[in-house]
C-alpha cells in the first residue's frame, strides 16, 4: 500500500508542475511561434526550478514542447543525456513512471507528464526525475510485514524482472 501511494505521489507532483498555468500559456505561445525558445527558456527555467526546490523527491524537470523537443532542463534535467535516453521512448498520452535510470550515483523514475491546455489539446510534455531514495526508504522499513516475508520491488525489463533496490 505504501508503494502505490509513493506511486500515485510521484504522479501527482509532475500533474502539479504541468498545470502551473503561466509556464503552460508561455508554451502555447512558442508553439504558436508568438514567442522564441529564449523567451520561453527564460520564463520557465526559474519557475521550474522553484517546483523542484519545492519537493525533495524532485530532482530534476525536462520540458518538452509540442513536438517533443527541448525546451529546458533544470536540476538533474539539465544533464539528462536525450542521444542516451531518446525522449520518444518517455512521452506518453497520460502519466506514466519510467523504468529505473541511472544517472550518476543516483536512481530515478522519470514520470512523463503530458502538458494540456483547456482545450485538451497537447502542449508538451514534462519528464520529472523523481529520486528513488524515498522509495527505498518506504522499501528497507518493512518490520511491518513481520519476519517470515521479504518485500522486494523490481520492473519489468523485456521478459525479466530485476530488482529495484538489492535485498537488505
Amino acid at each position: 500500500m505504501a508503494i502505490t501511494e509513493w506511486c500515485r505521489r510521484a504522479k501527482d507532483l509532475a500533474k502539479q508542475i504541468t498545470s502551473r498555468t503561466r509556464i503552460r500559456q508561455e508554451l502555447e505561445k512558442y508553439n504558436k511561434g508568438i514567442i522564441d525558445l529564449e523567451q520561453l527558456t527564460s520564463f520557465t527555467k526559474p519557475k521550474l526550478q522553484d517546483a523542484i526546490n519545492l519537493s525533495a523527491e524532485v530532482v530534476g524537470i525536462i520540458r518538452l514542447d509540442a513536438r517533443n523537443d527541448l525546451v529546458t532542463g533544470c536540476g538533474f534535467g539539465s544533464e539528462f543525456n536525450l542521444n542516451r535516453y531518446p525522449v520518444s521512448g518517455y512521452v506518453h498520452n497520460d502519466t506514466v513512471l519510467s523504468s529505473p535510470v541511472l544517472m550518476g550515483n543516483r536512481s530515478l523514475i522519470l514520470v512523463s507528464a503530458p502538458i494540456v491546455n483547456r482545450m485538451g489539446e497537447r502542449q508538451g510534455t514534462d519528464l520529472v526525475m523523481i529520486d528513488l531514495v524515498f522509495l527505498e526508504k518506504i522499501v528497507a522499513d518493512s518490520e511491518p510485514i513481520g519476519t517470515t516475508s521479504e518485500m522486494i520491488v523490481g520492473y519489468r525489463s523485456g521478459n525479466q524482472i530485476s530488482p529495484l533496490f538489492s535485498p537488505l
